[in-house]
C-alpha cells in the first residue's frame, strides 16, 4: 500500500468527528436504558424471583410431604405389624386352648369309656359266670337223662 492511501485511511478514521448527534444517540440509548429497565427489566426479574421463590417454596413443602408420607408410611407398617403379631398371639392362645379342651374331653372319654369298658367286662363276666352255673346244671341234668336212657332206669 502506498504512503498516501494509508495517510487517507489513518485521517478517515482519525478524523471522525463527534457532534452534537452522537450526544443525542447516547442519550436516548440511556433514557430508553432507564425506561426498559424500570418498564421491563425489573418487573420480569421481580416475576423470576417470585417464581423461584414459589418453585423453592413448593418444593421444600413437598420434600416435607414426602418425610411425612414416609413416617406416616412407618408408623402404618409398625401399626400392620404389631395387629399381625396380635392376631398371631391370639390365634396361639386360642389353638392352645383348643388342644387343651382336646385332651380334656379326650381324657374325660377315656375316663368314661374305661368305666363303661370295666362295667362292661364285669357284666361279662356275671353273665359268664350265670350261664356256667346254669350249663353245669343243664350238663348234670342231661347226664342224668343220658345215663337213664342208657341204662334204661333212674339213676340213683
Amino acid at each position: 500500500m502506498s504512503a498516501a492511501r494509508r495517510r487517507h485511511w489513518a485521517d478517515r478514521l482519525m478524523g471522525i468527528s463527534i457532534d452534537y448527534s452522537f450526544a443525542i444517540q447516547i442519550a436516548s440509548f440511556l433514557i430508553l436504558w432507564v425506561l426498559l429497565k424500570r418498564l421491563l427489566f425489573d418487573p420480569v426479574l421481580h416475576v423470576l424471583e417470585q417464581r423461584e421463590t414459589r418453585t423453592s417454596g413448593n418444593r421444600a413443602a413437598a420434600e416435607q410431604l414426602a418425610e411425612e408420607t414416609r413416617v406416616l408410611a412407618q408408623e402404618y407398617d409398625e401399626r400392620i405389624r404389631a395387629a399381625r403379631r396380635s392376631a398371631l398371639e391370639q390365634a396361639e392362645e386360642k389353638r392352645k386352648l383348643a388342644l387343651d379342651e382336646e385332651r380334656r374331653v379326650l381324657a374325660a372319654a377315656r375316663n368314661a369309656g374305661g368305666a363303661q369298658l370295666d362295667q362292661t367286662r364285669a357284666d361279662i363276666r356275671a353273665a359268664v359266670e350265670v350261664a356256667r352255673v346254669g350249663l353245669r346244671r343243664d350238663a348234670a341234668d342231661l347226664a342224668a337223662r343220658v345215663a337213664e336212657k342208657i341204662l334204661g332206669r333212674a339213676a340213683a
